[in-house]
């Protein structure tokens, strides 16, 4: 993608997020913070590779498009630093949306109180400078169990879309991605779907852009990434490391299809599409596929066959 200057058609395949791939150095101590959180174990299964450390999804109360990802590697504790958050092409946040600005206190409070996260910023109002207008927000973000951060947002735009507040956390609002050359970025996500929402420079002078898909989900693009990314093992292996962006499609085919176009407008080669047979507690079948986007990202595409075993609802 580098050097780009061809704007490219966006795709007509319907993305949604659905995970955000977190290693972890301790399986049941991850595990029981996030599901303090709200979250709930929805499959388990051990490492292709015959490392007998747990691989997990985890979902949001039902939520078709807030799941998380666990990849269990004790050496990794520790491991986490600057390079797998600011560099660019890491994933440095998760961030869930709250129905209401006392939703942002209530979850944040919880999180950092009997869930036993971390705080690395306490609620706060904050008033982005976009470009097309301020937009209202109130956010607060935690540390995980190995220093994994997720935000929490209430977004006063998309509440007045929604028709009003509402109680409790909503689901998904966004994955924080720092990149090297925000316009380079903005056209490769365009190209994959998103809608640009609008551009802001931060308080330190740094671009950012906000980026959505059809049902909201939302990609924030941070222009300071430097060089220096880890490599795929490094990040799958560092806990706390957030390494992997995974888009959910709507039936198989499209798996195929994004996969292709993605490699069309710049993304590079990871692993090609193939059916993964029935694994793990759950025995879904899924259709995998993975690529790099313009700052070796990670990306996944995923479609699940559940196989009659549908996502727990708790």
């Amino acid at each position: 993608m580098k050097g780009a200057s061809v704007m490219y058609e966006k795709t007509d395949v319907k993305l949604a997020h659905h995970h955000t791939a977190v290693c972890c150095s301790h399986w049941e101590d991850t595990v029981a913070f996030y599901k303090a959180l709200g979250f709930v174990l929805e499959n388990d299964w051990y490492w292709p590779d015959g490392v007998k450390n747990h691989k997990s999804l985890l979902s949001y109360q039902g939520l078709p498009d807030c799941w998380m990802e666990l990849f269990e590697y004790p050496e990794g504790k520790n491991a986490l630093n600057e390079r797998y958050t600011r560099s660019a092409g890491c994933v440095y946040e998760f961030a869930l949306e709250a129905g209401s600005p006392a939703s942002v206190d209530r979850f944040w409070a919880m999180a950092v109180g009997t869930a036993g996260g971390r705080s690395v910023m306490a609620p706060a109002n904050v008033c982005v400078p976009g470009e097309k207008g301020p937009w209202k927000t109130r956010q607060a973000i935690l540390a995980g169990v190995d220093g994994e951060h997720i935000a929490v947002v209430f977004d006063e735009e998309r509440c007045e879309k929604r028709g009003g507040e509402s109680d409790g956390i909503l689901g998904f609002h966004h994955n924080a991605l720092r990149v090297a050359a925000l316009p380079r970025s903005i056209e490769f996500y365009t190209a994959m779907g998103f809608s640009l929402r609008d551009v802001y420079t931060g308080a330190d002078g740094v671009r950012f852009a906000l980026m959505e898909l059809s049902n909201g989900n939302g990609l924030l693009l941070r222009e300071d990434g430097k060089s220096g990314l880890p490599s795929d093992v490094e990040r799958m292996r560092a806990a706390g490391s957030m390494f992997q962006y995974c888009f959910r499609t709507e039936c198989a085919d499209d798996i195929d299809r994004i996969y292709d176009h993605c490699l069309r407008i710049g993304g590079r080669e990871r692993i090609k599409p193939f059916w993964h047979e029935e694994y793990g507690e759950a025995a879904w079948v899924d259709h995998p596929a993975f690529a790099y986007g313009p700052d070796d990202e990670i990306l996944e595409f995923l479609y699940i066959d559940y196989r009659g075993k549908e996502p727990k609802h708790e």
